[in-house]
């Protein structure tokens, strides 16, 4: 097996299925992975749970990260796979725009990660790499312990901070332009999503702080 396809959520993933249906690139799995039995009192979500047990399941060299309610170009897991080829050590990002709908075509939010002045295909920072599409070696995962599960207390930043201890250990973020999904705009699951959020950046401030002085690099998620 080349590639897992990981796909969280708590939405309708038919869209996403379609779109994997249509790959030109068919030597992939498919793991969507839905919260399992009550939520722990106490915690925002369980997405970073459910990635973790995405990632043990996945048997691709490749991990896909693709969020719901989004559609994908044909070759995209074709196109992810040559630039794992090309360099295994590589974490990619896609870019993309949200629309209020398909069909009429109607955009409200433009990603503010394009840029004209790279080229399509360039090195970027670790935290320009969005989970909502992105390709990530399993062996990295792997390589730190996983996602922080502690992060489920919050709302999002848990994968910047994976990506900062994936950086630390010698992987570099790239992004291509070329590679565009096109995604359906949802409002907030809760109305506390903001406050959850900035709790959790406090949290992840003193996350990078230990990151940058190497006291954590290797978390225990994915035993």
């Amino acid at each position: 097996m080349k590639i897992s396809v990981i796909i969280p959520s708590v939405r309708d993933t038919s869209l996403n299925e379609k779109c994997l249906q249509r790959q030109t690139f068919q030597d992939f799995e498919t793991i969507i992975v839905r919260p399992v039995g009550q939520k722990p009192a106490g915690l925002f979500y369980t997405l970073n749970r459910d990635y973790n047990r995405g990632v043990r399941q996945a048997k691709g060299e490749l991990i896909i990260s693709y969020q719901d309610q989004i559609k994908l170009q044909h070759d995209c897991l074709e196109r992810f796979w040559g630039h794992y080829k090309n360099n295994n050590k590589s974490i990619v990002g896609a870019v993309g725009d949200q629309y209020l709908s398909f069909n009429p075509p109607i955009k409200v939010w433009i990603d503010p990660r394009k840029r004209a002045d790279q080229g399509s295909f360039y090195e970027c920072l670790e935290q320009d790499v969005e989970y909502t599409l992105c390709s990530i070696p399993k062996q990295a995962i792997v390589d730190v312990g996983g996602f922080d599960e502690y992060f489920d207390h919050y709302a999002a930043i848990a994968e910047k901070e994976l990506n900062a201890r994936m950086y630390k250990i010698g992987y570099k973020f790239y992004l291509d332009q070329s590679l565009e999904y096109e995604a359906l705009h949802h409002p907030r699951l809760t109305a506390d999503w903001d406050e959850k959020y900035k709790e959790g950046s406090i949290y992840y401030g003193k996350c990078l702080r230990a990151i940058n002085d190497n006291t954590r690099i290797k978390l225990n998620y994915l035993k």
